[in-house]
């Protein structure tokens, strides 16, 4: 397995860590309702009866008040930051006041075997546990200087302290004094890991952790991706880069079809670089060309992944000015070869091979783009072009490949070739149909441009298909099922192919950061799709022409071979530095507040 796969999937690794909290609702109505119930249940449970009413009002003057008032309307005078949008706030919140009432309801059965003063110093404790956890958080989401960050912290914490005292100790300042030395304590506790944190930097590219992360945050949980394409752009690398196209005519000029193959990766995640290639191609080709699109994964890895997505304009507009290339009326049958797990197909259009390549059902990702490279030197001796799909179509949790298996995919590859180029051609018909399925989403694993078949129907009646789906790999096994499912319709032999889209990266908690077509999809509903638009494009095939050609790019930048493992390599360090100082300092401070407080 390549360390850009390893690096790619240990930061999707984080990504769960910002989709953890229940729905914005749920926590609203949490709020609100867990000090109306825990505060007056306390005083009754201490004090009596009649204490009913002052904890109805302690939980509205003392917690809902100031903290709704900080986090929802003072925040609102700070603009320009997307990490600190209304959710988030309001989980700010949701901190704060559980926090909160988990301390009230374990001091309140303290108080009622040791004493009625330990809920006023369990209050203490709490507010100056969730002081420090908000300035932390506060100051992690937000770029705002210490002074800004720590007044929003403190102010409905504070609050609940000072009016809690006024309700509860009125004549004891000295359980107000402890309760806000303990939370200077802790509040200094996390200043000092701030500081540590913010020191870190990597100094050849001068990228500094918490800027980054906050960069990434932005990415992932709100879909703004010009800060992290900044810092993309900056460790990037210059690149040639190329794409291929496959188009079909009919015999009067008219566009029936067109395969575009990047080999351009398509990520790293969401909307950041080329992550949405695939259908920003589609869409503006099919426009341009007035046909129908498909666009399989060309063998590429995340070292090929743009640094910035509006680079992808620029490969569009190069491909709608690039129409000349070779052509040919005649293609051969699609050729298999297989050798051990390696699989690989070859059909030829006049002196272009169109090849596919695949280890299903063995679990693997990317294919070296070594291993295109080599095909298509090789492939110079038959005299032939090559187009090189990575059909990217079985993964499981655990993936890769060794060695020997790529070059099994190599020599079966060339041995493909040898055979198709000894085969006759003759004229063909061409088919195109996509499906959109409603069912599901790209959080869901689908993409936008959902499943189309590409069908080439030879003069003698045999046929072949290309299945392509807008996904991040298949389920294994998947991919048997389907080309069972298919061959009931006489075809003579398919392939499924994915587009690799990384817009179905980083919207939701998975184990691995996306979901691949099929694991959150109903099976036989999904083999359905597949035949349904296999059957429309065998049955509106129509004779033409192929034409093919390759376009160049220069210029652009992309993440290149240590790309994604510095940026790992940083969350990594960052992530573990924080967890390191963090279990010595706020074990430390909490030790320290809690000795201030209670003693």
């Amino acid at each position: 397995m390549s360390k850009n796969i390893n690096a790619s999937d240990r930061i999707m690794n984080y990504s769960p860590y910002l989709f953890t909290f229940p729905s914005t609702r749920i926590i609203g109505l949490s709020i609100i309702i867990m000090p109306s119930l825990i505060f007056p249940l306390s005083l009754w449970a201490i004090y009596g009866v009649e204490w009913i009413a002052t904890g109805f009002i302690l939980s509205l003057v003392g917690v809902l008040i100031p903290t709704l008032s900080t986090d929802l309307l003072l925040f609102n005078f700070k603009k320009g930051n997307p990490l600190l949008n209304m959710r988030k706030r309001i989980i700010i919140s949701y901190i704060t006041i559980l926090i909160y009432s988990i301390s009230i309801i374990i001091f309140t059965l303290v108080s009622l075997f040791f004493g009625k003063d330990n809920l006023h110093r369990g209050i203490a404790l709490a507010v100056a546990i969730s002081t420090s956890l908000r300035y932390l958080g506060i100051s992690t989401l937000s770029p705002w200087g210490h002074v800004e960050n720590l007044f929003m912290s403190v102010t409905p914490p504070i609050s609940f302290l000072i009016i809690e005292n006024l309700f509860l100790t009125p004549h004891q300042p000295i359980g107000l004094l402890s309760g806000l030395f303990g939370t200077i304590v802790m509040v200094g506790g996390i200043q000092i890991l701030l500081q540590i944190i913010e020191r870190w930097e990597d100094r050849r590219h001068s990228l500094r952790l918490l800027p980054l992360l906050r960069a990434f945050m932005e990415a992932w949980s709100e879909g703004s991706q010009e800060s992290l394409e900044g810092y993309l752009y900056q460790i990037g690398v210059p690149r040639e880069l190329s794409v291929d196209t496959l188009s079909f005519h009919s015999d009067t000029g008219d566009n029936l079809a067109a395969m575009i193959v990047p080999y351009i990766h398509p990520g790293p995640f969401r909307n950041v670089g080329s992550s949405g290639l695939p259908q920003v191609i589609r869409e503006h080709l099919e426009a341009s060309f007035r046909c129908p699109v498909v666009v399989p994964h060309g063998i590429s890895t995340h070292a090929a992944d743009l640094t910035r997505s509006g680079d992808m304009m620029h490969i569009v507009n190069a491909l709608i000015s690039n129409k000349e290339g070779m052509v040919s009326n005649l293609c051969s049958p699609m050729v298999r070869v297989e050798r051990g797990a390696a699989k690989a197909t070859c059909q030829l259009f006049g002196d272009t091979a169109l090849i596919t390549l695949t280890l299903s059902p063995k679990s693997f990702d990317d294919l070296p783009e070594e291993l295109g490279v080599r095909i298509s030197e090789a492939s110079r001796g038959f005299g032939v072009s090559t187009i090189i799909i990575d059909a990217h179509n079985s993964i499981m949790k655990e993936f890769g490949y060794e060695d020997s298996e790529v070059e099994d995919l190599y020599l079966a590859a060339i041995e493909a070739i040898r055979r198709a180029s000894v085969e006759p051609q003759m004229e063909f018909s061409v088919g195109i149909w996509r499906v959109n399925p409603s069912d599901w989403e790209p959080r869901e694993g689908m993409g936008p441009d959902g499943i189309a078949t590409l069908a080439i129907r030879l003069g003698d009646g045999r046929s072949y298909l290309y299945v392509v789906l807008d996904g991040n790999n298949l389920v294994s096994g998947l991919r048997e099922r389907m080309i069972d499912a298919i061959s009931h319709l006489g075809v003579d032999d398919v392939e499924i192919l994915t587009t690799d889209t990384h817009v179905v990266n980083a919207l939701g908690a998975s184990e691995r950061g996306y979901h691949p077509i099929g694991e959150r999809m109903d099976g036989e509903k999904l083999l359905g799709y597949v035949v349904e638009a296999a059957r429309a494009s065998i049955s509106n095939t129509r004779r033409g022409y192929a034409s093919y050609h390759r376009t160049y790019l220069s210029g652009l930048r992309v993440l290149g071979e240590g790309g994604l493992e510095l940026l790992s390599s940083i969350l990594d360090s960052g992530f573990s530095l924080f967890k390191r100082w963090s279990l010595v300092l706020m074990p430390t401070s909490l030790l320290l507040a809690s000795l201030i407080i209670f003693l």
